[in-house]
């Protein structure tokens, strides 16, 4: 009888063990890793099943893509620094754009990093592929309040990179790469008062390292697109676009 208890309660152990060991989860670790690069040429044939089973998207597509808002007088790059026409055209229509809208206040400047526009802006006839090309991340507007002390450390961010978007205001570059008489409006910026300004979710969020800008005094999100602001205002253009260089960045003497 003893005999029999013991291997009950031995078999039962056993049953109650495997239970545990069954349901513990697995933990693997990686060992061999391989990676292969396949290049896409023009010596891969095309699928014809594919392309005609896409075909239908894709002409309803350029024919979205293809459709003229507008007509450029000049061709915009961004070639040169610490300015250049393509920056200084989309941080002059932000500024533009925001202040027309009568749901906000006004915004002071136009900030961004030159490394959110992909493409130039052609002479001549312009379309939302144009734009789309330009900005092809679905960038949100966002409005910030940031106190003077900040925005320094905003033109000392371009003043690094070389060049970047920016409207509304005017500062010096340094030979170490320092922003220095900074102006908003032509005055001279306050560190102690805040200031208004327009700028991307991806920059407004910390991106490029601009994580300060977590702790604005105050974030508005717009739920507008970059690139539909950009159309938007081509399509009010009367007149071809243009850009100019003035004095709003300057290198140091």
């Amino acid at each position: 009888m003893k005999n029999n208890v013991l291997k009950f309660s031995f078999f039962w152990s056993f049953i109650f063990l495997l239970g545990v060991v069954s349901c513990t989860p697995k933990l693997y670790q990686t060992t061999q890793k391989q990676h292969l690069q396949v290049k896409i040429t023009d010596s891969i044939p095309e699928d014809k099943e594919i392309v005609a089973m896409i075909a239908p998207y894709k002409k309803s597509l350029d024919e979205k893509m293809n459709v003229e808002i507008g007509q450029s007088a000049m061709e915009m790059t961004k070639e040169g620094a610490p300015q250049n026409l393509l920056c200084n055209f989309v941080a002059d229509l932000l500024l533009s754009e925001i202040n027309e809208y009568k749901d906000y206040q006004k915004v002071d400047i136009a900030f961004g990093s030159s490394g959110g526009l992909r493409n130039n802006i052609p002479k001549g006839k312009i379309t939302v592929r144009h734009i789309y090309e330009l900005m092809p991340f679905d960038n949100e507007i966002v409005l910030l309040t940031l106190y003077g002390y900040d925005i320094i450390k905003l033109t000392d961010f371009l003043a690094t990179k070389g060049t970047g978007i920016f409207a509304g205001g005017s500062f010096v570059i340094t030979k170490d790469k320092k922003s220095v008489q900074v102006k908003i409006n032509g005055v001279p910026i306050d560190e102690n008062r805040t200031y208004r300004v327009i700028t991307s979710d991806y920059i407004a969020n910390g991106g490029d390292n601009l994580k300060f800008l977590l702790q604005a005094v105050k974030r508005e999100n717009t739920g507008i697109l970059f690139r539909d602001m950009i159309i938007n205002y081509i399509k009010k253009q009367k007149e071809p676009l243009s850009a100019r260089l003035d004095d709003r960045m300057t290198k140091e003497k």
